[in-house]
């Protein structure tokens, strides 16, 4: 077979669970006389063939270019797009679905294609495959779960309703639902998502376990009694604490033995400092009197000679999927404990038999287990090692797993069909929950009448332009329907009653000149949501769209989402990113759309193209929605009733940004008002969502103020000092950005550099920084990443000496890197207008 796998780890760039799985995995297929190419983000770009029938293709993802040059002023244009529109999670799915179809174009098709889930890597790729005309049509997708970001933060503790992390879990979440294939090496985490996704989500997760790695497999060795070891990055979800709590007791209890905790460090974030600061300052006693040893990571061939010389090996996880250290402790001829939340637990299987186990939920079990492993004979621990290697061997050994994947690639294969409905992982999540009648409302909170129902002209696109004094910009609208690709299409232009006479002129020629299609009706004003409604009403295709008189839409738009819309008969209206012009050139991306998040901040376009039925049963406008915000309300309440909205991760409509138009001119009252509207006339969503809204809110501010949720730049706390990849949690050796080159300070005279000097250190992001630099995870992570050189820049009193440390410090660099990306431009401007703007 050909077989791609997707990944964001590579293993001679980082270490790392997934690195580890897709070497040892992709060894072994090699070997078997399969052909399997590992596509994933490397430093450079390189394209090797380490071992038979293995190719590594890595490529330098574009979030490294984020501080180059701009061509122009469109955001796509830029070398970084879209590191400098969305999140890093977002942007690194984005790409690989671009570098993934560009192989497809030059390289043999493989017969499946496999990617974990952690991170969402295989979203976008998915998403085509769903959405577009693409190579991948034929080609199944399956997902191997990992370790899914949003269990892993809440396990550790940290704000896992954050953007744009909360965003990544509900695409990793969407990942599992869109995936042609699943599989899991545990049972642990196939039930775990399984109960994330609820009853509704019937999708078969095979469940194979990973492989057996090289040097694994060892002969015995005479252990050290009292000697145990723990290997594992220090950090809360693999029970790191717990552990050493209850150790502590027992050693207070005159306990005699030694833990040895091999691993890197992380952030603990509960406490802000590392894990290796609170176990020092926390279990100090124990350190002094060398029962606790930290030594900190070890290359691999040292872990194994380790594992073999232990009494025990910990695996004490609080959360866990299928742990290689448990595979290679349990076949180094070490005894294996571990608990009973996660995979380790499926292979010891049996307490006391092939090892040990115990449940963190049990007060005590721990002690008492630990009891028993210290207490063992020497031949009943070689009894039990002995049965543990077995164990694995029946269930590890590469022959045994290759074989199991093979064919259950091959039965993906064989069974692939096209998909005629779209996963929607709102309908999935909603189904857990019993059908409501639908509540009474006011008079006043109904919208408009809809008119008598009529039959759809199959294949006819109906376009609305709501018509108010924009005589300007009308015809640049009509002419780019005109040139759409997309066919039939009627153009219905609502004049909601207009008084500017060049306006009114301007109508007035286009009645004159009868364009084909195009019909104008003539009402009194009676606002933006009425018109619509107004528009519908004189609708007669299949397909609706409204689109605003100054905005433009692309040839390909309408042919592209009413192909989403022939393709899946769940769908009820399509999007797309939207790129802005007039007086800003941005790009705003949309996604599908989704509860609670809708609740807070629209994320769906005016423009999109609707299924006109489902418009008039769910979607009319409601007049008491007077002041914008219209279409937000609409498509809560399409998704209230069930409907499924899907974006096109590109940006093919264009929005004008210009002064005085009606989002520009609401103001902050108003847009409270009109949710404090849009809540009562939904009273028993938000409830339903309140406890996710309340933690969305309270993790990024006020909905109103919320961009989207695949923003690194969390608008209530002020923008971050840089715009990092996140640290992986399998730990990654990723580069930081390239530094802006700052201007030669040669080149500023005295005077202008003290003056420039106030204002860096005046401004809010400077300040911003200086204020980070305090914290204890800021000093670990410029340790660790880049060393910054500002450490002592009050004991520089000479101005241009000052301005010279600061602009040769990378903090400096990095905050000049993010004031270059949309997002921060967008936020700036919006937000306080930051007084230190970058320079052109």
């Amino acid at each position: 077979m050909r077989i791609w796998i997707l990944t964001c780890e590579l293993a001679h760039e980082g270490p790392g669970g997934i690195a580890r799985y897709v070497e040892n995995f992709a060894k072994l297929i090699g070997a078997a006389g399969h052909e399997i190419t590992i596509i994933g983000r490397a430093q450079s770009d390189y394209d090797v063939h380490p071992s038979p029938g293995v190719r590594i293709i890595g490529f330098e993802h574009r979030w490294s270019r984020l501080g180059a040059a701009a061509s122009s002023r469109r955001p796509d244009d830029h070398p970084s797009y879209p590191y400098n529109v969305i999140g890093y999670a977002q942007a690194l799915s984005h790409e690989i679905a671009d570098r993934v179809l560009e192989l497809l174009e030059r390289l043999p098709r493989p017969d499946v294609i496999e990617s974990h889930e952690y991170m969402a890597l295989p979203y976008y790729l998915l998403h085509r495959k769903l959405t577009q005309r693409t190579r991948l049509d034929d080609i199944p997708i399956l997902v191997h779960m990992h370790g899914p970001l949003h269990e892993l933060l809440r396990v550790n503790q940290e704000p896992r309703f954050r953007f744009p992390a909360w965003w990544t879990g509900q695409m990793e979440k969407a990942c599992v639902a869109m995936a042609d294939a699943l599989l899991s090496p545990s049972q642990f985490l196939a039930d775990r998502i399984r109960g994330i996704l609820g009853p509704a989500f019937t999708t078969p997760i095979a469940q194979i376990p990973y492989p057996v790695g090289d040097g694994a497999d060892s002969p015995f060795e005479s252990p050290e009694p009292g000697e145990i070891l723990y290997v594992g990055r220090l950090q809360l979800l693999k029970g790191v604490l717990p552990m050493l709590a209850a150790c502590s007791r027992m050693w207070a209890a005159g306990r005699q033995f030694r833990l040895t905790l091999i691993g890197g460090d992380t952030i603990y974030t509960p406490r802000n400092c590392t894990m290796r600061e609170y176990i020092v300052r926390k279990h100090a006693r124990w350190i002094d009197a060398g029962r606790l040893v930290l030594p900190g990571p070890m290359p691999y061939e040292q872990v194994l000679a380790r594992l073999r010389r232990s009494w025990a090996a910990m695996i004490p996880s609080l959360w866990e999927n299928f742990p290689n250290v448990c595979i290679e402790a349990m076949m180094s001829g070490t005894v294996a404990v571990g608990s009973t939340s996660g995979g380790q637990a499926e292979m010891i299987h049996r307490d006391g038999e092939n090892g040990f186990l115990f449940d963190w939920d049990t007060p005590g079990d721990f002690e008492r287990t630990m009891d028993r492993v210290l207490g063992l004979d020497v031949a009943e621990r070689r009894r039990i090692v002995e049965r543990a290697k077995k164990r694995i061997h029946e269930i590890c050994s590469a022959d045994v797993v290759v074989q199991r994947r093979i064919e259950h690639y091959e039965q993906v294969a064989r069974n692939q069909q096209p998909r005629h409905g779209y996963p929607s992982l709102q309908q999935l999540q909603r189904a857990r929950l019993p059908e409501q009648k639908a509540p009474i409302r006011a008079s006043w909170q109904a919208p408009a009448p809809a008119a008598p129902p009529r039959d759809d002209v199959r294949g006819l696109l109906s376009v609305v332009i709501p018509f108010f004094n924009l005589g300007a910009y009308v015809r640049e609208t009509i002419d780019s329907i005109l040139k759409s690709a997309y066919q039939p299409t009627e153009i219905i232009l609502v004049n909601d009653g207009s008084t500017d006479r060049a306006s009114l002129e301007v109508l007035a020629q286009l009645e004159r000149e009868r364009i084909a299609g195009l019909q104008i009706v003539h009402t009194e004003n009676s606002g933006l949501a009425q018109t619509r409604n107004n528009g519908a009403d004189h609708a007669r295709g299949e397909f609706l769209c409204f689109l605003d008189a100054d905005d433009c839409v692309e040839p390909d738009y309408f042919t592209r989402c009413i192909d989403v819309l022939t393709r899946h008969d769940n769908v009820d209206f399509v999007s797309s990113w939207i790129r802005y012009f007039g007086e800003t050139h941005e790009i705003w991306p949309v996604f599908n759309a989704g509860f609670p998040y809708l609740l807070g901040h629209n994320m769906c376009t005016a423009f999109s193209v609707i299924r006109r039925r489902s418009f008039e049963r769910w979607g009319r406008n409601k007049p008491v929605v007077e002041y914008a915000l219209e279409d937000h309300e609409m498509w809560i309440s399409m998704l209230e009733a069930g409907a499924v909205g899907v974006a096109l991760p590109d940006p093919l409509v264009r929005y004008r940004v210009r002064k005085g138009s009606m989002l520009q001119s609401s103001t902050e009252v108003q847009q409270m008002y009109l949710f404090d509207v849009i809540s009562q006339l939904h009273p028993e969503l938000y409830r339903e969502f309140g406890v996710e809204l309340f933690n969305l809110q309270n993790a990024n501010g006020p909905g109103r103020l919320w961009n989207h949720p695949a923003l690194d730049l969390p608008q209530s706390w002020g923008p971050r000092p840089a715009a990092q990849a996140p640290q992986e949690s399998d730990g990654d050796g990723q580069a930081a950005a390239p530094e802006p080159v700052a201007p030669p300070l040669e080149q500023v005279i005295p005077a202008e550099a003290l003056d420039e000097l106030r204002r860096i250190e005046q401004s809010r992001s400077w300040t911003l920084v200086q204020r980070m630099k305090g914290t204890v995870i800021y000093r670990a992570f410029a340790r660790a990443r880049w060393g910054d050189r500002w450490e002592h820049l009050d004991d520089i009193e000479d101005p241009a000496a000052r301005l010279d440390h600061i602009k040769n410090s990378n903090a400096y660099r990095l905050i000049e890197a993010v004031k270059r990306t949309s997002i921060y431009r967008w936020y700036a401007k919006r937000k306080y207008g930051d007084d230190f703007a970058p320079r052109s």
